[in-house]
């Protein structure tokens, strides 16, 4: 099976969905919405980002979005509810190396949508989209020690955890221990055929 290049992807980044949400480009109209999420503390407490004071500050993480789009770089998009077409969240894949055929993937969501089974929905679509859609071998999630509900849903979707990198990262003013979860194409292949055996999905 030969390798999935890059352009071939960012030339038309596809559009993911599950039964609840449709995971597309993001633009510049979600910027209320995604503002709505970002400058919630308690979202970003275990992220990269810093609260977005402004709707100038969420103009500005759009327009590096976009620019990841034209590189390409990054695989990011926004996750908007079905039912009345709200941006709740983000969500992307990072560290794609087609060499090895490894990638690292992540997710946002509103503070409101917590606790409702969407980071599994976004996971998991994720997750297929990888193995599927990018031809990976290797695809990892990775959280802060302290991120219990994050960990909670890698380990839902049946990553495994390969150890933690104690103070892999200086963020936002303190050294924090990062663990390192992952799946294998062959694991998550011999899941879904599992799946399709069970008696309980006959």
């Amino acid at each position: 099976m030969s390798p999935v290049q890059p352009y071939q992807i960012f030339q038309n980044l596809p559009q993911l969905e599950t039964s609840r949400l449709i995971i597309r480009r993001l633009a510049f109209s979600d910027m209320p919405d995604l503002f709505e999420v970002a400058s919630h503390p308690e979202v970003t407490r275990y992220i990269t980002w810093e609260t977005h004071r402004s709707l100038d500050d969420t103009r500005r993480f759009i327009q590096i979005v976009h620019d990841w789009y034209e590189r390409p770089e990054v695989l990011y998009w926004g996750v908007v509810r079905k039912g009345d077409n709200k941006l709740i969240g983000t969500c992307g894949i990072f560290e794609w190396v087609v060499r090895d055929a490894r990638a690292e993937l992540s997710y946002t969501l509103g503070k409101p949508y917590w606790g409702q089974g969407y980071a599994s929905e976004i996971v998991g679509n994720l997750i297929r989209f990888g193995f599927e859609t990018l031809q990976l071998n290797r695809l990892e999630g990775r959280c802060l020690r302290e991120n219990l509900a994050s960990a909670h849903v890698l380990e839902k979707a049946q990553l495994s955890l390969d150890g933690i990198l104690r103070q892999q990262l200086y963020l936002k003013g303190t050294y924090r221990d990062l663990k390192v979860y992952s799946l294998l194409r062959q694991e998550w292949l011999n899941l879904a055929n599992f799946n399709r055996q069970s008696p309980f999905n006959s």
